[in-house]
């Protein structure tokens, strides 16, 4: 017969338990795997309060208990549009996207889904990521989505990590993109633009067995795009786009630097942050549909003073300074009109961070309208 301990005191998980039943997901403020994963830890540790007899079970129940809720993943907010994770029914989610399951016929209530031909089954990977560790087969398959009509930016992602891969699509009857054959372990992403009309998005797809990874539909006027800069091997912030100091600009990628040059990794404050490129003489470039765009630039270092200097589309926007474990911003409204953005980097030459976001132009208009006013204002005042 095992000998009891003395009495244990039970206070600490009691209150735990309390903090982790008091974290609602009412408003779907966590990845459901995560808050499902705590409420499973909970329903765990009250059964451990009947049962617990010495100091290591009470350590290990209250262990189980705060990993899962350190494990608590909030959703992150990608900004306008809808985000579709396509694979089967209990594989993970990407963080801010919505659950495409290979059964998931369209609904009218839900606005998106298959036609009534359905899918040919999904398949599961678990690697590399959450979004492309899985996909649906969709060969000769229709996805429908209900949207107003406008016109959108749609972003492809298909591939396998253990098989090759030729899909092919058509956006609202039109003609046949994509096809670029992937092997095992690749990925790729396609980007068009299609106009609705008809209040729904119509996307067929073909190919060699048609995987379906993601999808991505962003409206013209909400597009935008972050680039986080630093080394090959640096972890790169969820949503942007890696920038590594030896990308070169590509005109199928769409975007890269006129060089390679160094780069640093301080492993803090965060994944934008930690890392950047720097040189004292280069050139960011990216393309882009013609007009106004505000342009956020993110630099400094974590362990050193800077002062990196901007020009863009041949406007010099002066420096970025900031002192040592600082980062500073530089926000400005920029025009471009040959399909392409140019950003000269000089100085200390750091960057860390690029946000660019397009100003649809009944916001350029209303800009124009609030700075004539500022004017007028100014004119009767000097009466």
């Amino acid at each position: 017969m095992e000998e009891e301990g003395p009495a244990i005191d039970i206070t600490e998980l009691e209150e735990l338990i309390a903090t982790a039943k008091g974290i609602s997901n009412v408003q779907q403020s966590y990845t459901e795997e995560t808050y499902q994963a705590l409420q499973d830890a909970i329903v765990e540790a009250e059964a451990a309060l009947e049962t617990i007899k010495f100091d290591y079970e009470l350590y290990a129940a209250l262990e189980k208990l705060q990993t899962a809720l350190d494990g608590l993943e909030a959703i992150i907010d990608l900004g306008p549009g809808w985000r579709f994770d396509f694979g089967s029914d209990n594989s993970p989610v990407a963080n801010g996207y919505l659950q495409v399951s290979d059964t998931m016929i369209y609904d009218e209530e839900r606005g998106y889904g298959f036609s009534d031909k359905g899918t040919d089954g999904s398949r599961d990977q678990d690697s590399p990521d959450d979004l492309r560790r899985d996909f649906i087969l969709a060969y000769e398959k229709e996805f429908m989505l209900d949207l107003p009509n406008g016109e959108y930016d749609v972003k492809i992602t298909t591939g396998s990590e253990w098989d090759s891969n030729t899909t092919t699509y058509t956006l609202e009857g039109g003609d046949t993109q994509g096809g670029t054959k992937t092997v095992a372990g690749e990925f790729i992403e396609y980007n068009d633009t299609v106009l609705v009309e008809d209040g729904q998005l119509n996307i067929n797809f073909a190919g060699q067995w048609a995987r379906i990874n993601g999808i991505e539909i962003v409206a013209v006027e909400d597009f935008n795009v972050k680039f986080d800069f630093g080394s090959a091997t640096s972890p790169v912030a969820y949503g942007w786009k890696q920038v590594s100091n030896t990308l070169l600009y590509d005109s199928e990628r769409g975007y890269g630097l006129s060089k390679e040059v160094a780069t640093r990794d301080r492993g803090n404050p965060d994944d934008v942050r930690r890392d950047f490129v720097i040189d004292g003489n280069y050139e960011f470039t990216v393309d882009l549909r013609n007009g106004e765009y505000v342009v956020n630039i993110i630099a400094g270092d974590d362990i050193a003073s800077n002062n990196s200097t901007f020009i863009i589309e041949g406007e010099d926007l002066g420096q970025i300074s900031s002192g040592s474990g600082q980062y500073a911003e530089l926000e400005q409204t920029v025009f471009v009109s040959d399909g392409q953005m140019n950003i000269q980097i000089g100085g200390n030459g750091r960057i860390n961070g690029l946000e660019i976001y397009f100003v649809p132009e009944s916001k350029g208009k209303d800009k124009d309208k609030d700075k004539d006013k500022d004017k007028d204002k100014d004119k009767d005042k000097a009466k």
